[in-house]
C-alpha cells in the first residue's frame, strides 16, 4: 500500500503569522494563532496603528506573490520534510491558497525548496493548492482513498475531519505548536517541552503502534469470521 504524508504549509513548514506581522508592521507580536492575529488586527485598528480599515481576510488577499514565495522555512518544518521524504512514498504539501498571488507565490516557494531537498529514488514531493481548508479532505477522499495516510496539520478541525473519515487507513494527528496547546490532550498530543518536530514524531510513533495493533485485531477477527 502506498504511503502518503499530507503536510500543511502555513504554520507547519513556514512561519505565515510571523511574515504577516512583519509585512504589515504589527506592533503586538504576542499572538501566534489565526484567532490571535484577528484580535491583533482589530486591536491595532482601534488604536489607529496604520491602515486597518479593511478586514483581515482582505489584508491577506492583498499580499503580493513575493510575500508567499519568500516565507521562512521553519527549522522544525525542514526536519519534518526530510523525515517525510525518508519515511513515505509520496509527500504531498497541501495548502490553502488565498488567490492568484498566493498560488503563484506558493508554487515558486515549492519549486525553490524542492530543488534544495534531496528526494530519494522512488519518492515524490508534490504541491496541491486548495481553495478552502475543507477541500483537503475532499481531495484525499477522491484521490487517496487507497493509500496509507499520515496528516501533519496545525488546525485541530482538519485533524478531526480526517480522523472521522473511515474510507481509508489514516493516522491524522495535530502538529503541535504554541497556539494549539489546548487541543493537545484531546487529539493525543504531548505537552513536554521539546521541539514541535520531536513531539510530533514521538506522537506519530505512538499512534502508529496503537493503530497497527488495532488493525491486527480487525484482520484476525475477519480471518476468523471467514474460516470454515
Amino acid at each position: 500500500m502506498k504511503k502518503v504524508a499530507i503536510v500543511d504549509m502555513d504554520g507547519v513548514l513556514v512561519d505565515f503569522v510571523g511574515a504577516f506581522q512583519r509585512y504589515y508592521d504589527l506592533k503586538n507580536i504576542q499572538h501566534t494563532s489565526w484567532e490571535g492575529l484577528e484580535e491583533q488586527w482589530a486591536e491595532e485598528a482601534m488604536l489607529g496603528l496604520g491602515e486597518r480599515s479593511y478586514s483581515l481576510s482582505s489584508a491577506i488577499d492583498q499580499l503580493p506573490d513575493w510575500f508567499w514565495s519568500e516565507m521562512y522555512l521553519l527549522p522544525d518544518g525542514s526536519r519534518l520534510l526530510r523525515h517525510c521524504l525518508k519515511e513515505y512514498d509520496e509527500v504531498l504539501i497541501m495548502s490553502h491558497s488565498a488567490g492568484e498571488a498566493s498560488s503563484k507565490g506558493k508554487q515558486e516557494w515549492f519549486d525553490s525548496h524542492k530543488c534544495a531537498h534531496e528526494i530519494p529514488d522512488g519518492k515524490t514531493l508534490k504541491l496541491k493548492l486548495v481553495a478552502e481548508r475543507e477541500d483537503k479532505l475532499k481531495y484525499a477522499k477522491a484521490e487517496l482513498s487507497e493509500c496509507f495516510l499520515d496528516v501533519y496539520d496545525d488546525n485541530p478541525d482538519t485533524i478531526r475531519e480526517f480522523r472521522d473519515w473511515v474510507d481509508g487507513i489514516l493516522l491524522g494527528y495535530l502538529w503541535l505548536t504554541s497556539y494549539n496547546q489546548e487541543f493537545h490532550s484531546e487529539l493525543g498530543g504531548a505537552t513536554d517541552v521539546i521541539s514541535d518536530y520531536e513531539r510530533s514524531v514521538r506522537l506519530h510513533n505512538e499512534v502508529t503502534k496503537k493503530a497497527k495493533a488495532e488493525q491486527a485485531e480487525v484482520i484476525a477477527k475477519a480471518v476468523g469470521d471467514i474460516t470454515p
